[in-house]
């Protein structure tokens, strides 16, 4: 993923042209118009070009309101449906989420201090694979890490298990 869902649609509403009036972007910093800048600029100009579309200023979302705990109302949501047995996957259907999203939410929550039985998120071996690739490579970027583990690993597995050993391997 290059840029957050927000990010997207702030670009499609408001159509920047031109690098400047990127990075006043929300999501877009130095690093990602550096890297991607210029394509998205293209592709954008060639919209414009081909349907004559106008730029109309959006507000920002706000971010996430925060409950005492320190976690966003709609991680707690996924935290609660996991807690109550549910599957990532089901999880994300009925939210009608992504999983990626959702494993991206119980990150979070371990991030948080919240105590989430990894063992049902990542199997020992893969756990134990992931925690291999992190000690030899680092926690950033990901990409190098994903590219050792190979196919079937996924960058949400890879957060979670980061996001466990940082927050000290606490279990259920």
């Amino acid at each position: 993923m290059i840029f957050h869902d927000s990010t997207l649609r702030q670009m499609a509403a408001e159509l920047p042209i031109a690098r400047q009036h990127l990075l006043r972007i929300q999501g877009v910093g130095e690093r990602k118009a550096s890297q991607y800048g210029d394509l998205f600029l293209d592709s954008i100009a060639a919209y414009i070009r081909e349907t004559g579309a106008r730029p109309i200023a959006i507000t920002p979302t706000p971010p996430p309101r925060r409950q005492k705990g320190g976690l966003s109302l709609t991680v707690q949501t996924t935290l609660d449906s996991f807690r109550a047995g549910k599957t990532i996957a089901e999880i994300a259907a009925a939210r009608q989420l992504t999983t990626n999203t959702i494993e991206g939410h119980l990150a979070g929550a371990i991030e948080a201090g919240e105590r989430v039985d990894i063992q049902r998120l990542v199997s020992e071996k893969k756990r134990q694979a992931i925690e291999a690739a992190l000690s030899e490579l680092g926690p950033e970027p990901l990409r190098p890490v994903m590219d050792r583990l190979g196919d079937g690993y996924t960058y949400g597995e890879i957060r979670i298990v980061l996001a466990w050993l940082q927050a000290g391997k606490r279990e259920t």
